[in-house]
């Protein structure tokens, strides 16, 4: 069974992607700032990350390069959520190595085709 680490500090965006990801029975262990993200995703090698791109301690993109800077982890697939729905963010996003970027608050078609792509679960949702 796949497993996803999702780093968000903010407790209602969390909790809306949490409550979506409990419907499709997919484990998935919560980190609420870059750091202990790195420490969960180091302990833990997930199939799959979802990044809030704005934490308190470090965005994204930096707790993204610390993580792939590791060998075993590289391959990882990142997909970034933020409420940033600009161009110029998504760029940035794709450039600095992920995989995907959802827009806040991510809607559950959205979810699913991300799980779908990049862990092959066809769980409904």
């Amino acid at each position: 069974m796949s497993l996803i680490v999702y780093v968000e500090d903010n407790e209602i965006n969390g909790d809306l992607v949490m409550s979506q990801m409990r419907r499709m029975d997919v484990p998935v262990i919560v980190a609420e700032n870059g750091k202990s993200g790195i420490d969960a995703i180091i302990r833990h090698e997930p199939d799959l990350i979802l990044m809030d791109f704005n934490l308190p301690d470090m965005n994204g993109v930096e707790v993204m390069t610390r993580v792939k800077s590791r060998s075993h982890l590289r391959n990882i697939p990142v997909i970034m959520l933020t409420a940033d729905s600009t161009e110029r963010t998504h760029r940035h996003a794709i450039e600095m190595g992920c995989a995907g970027y959802l827009v806040k608050p991510v809607r559950r078609d959205e979810l699913r085709y991300v799980l779908n792509k990049f862990i092959g679960t066809s769980r409904i949702l």
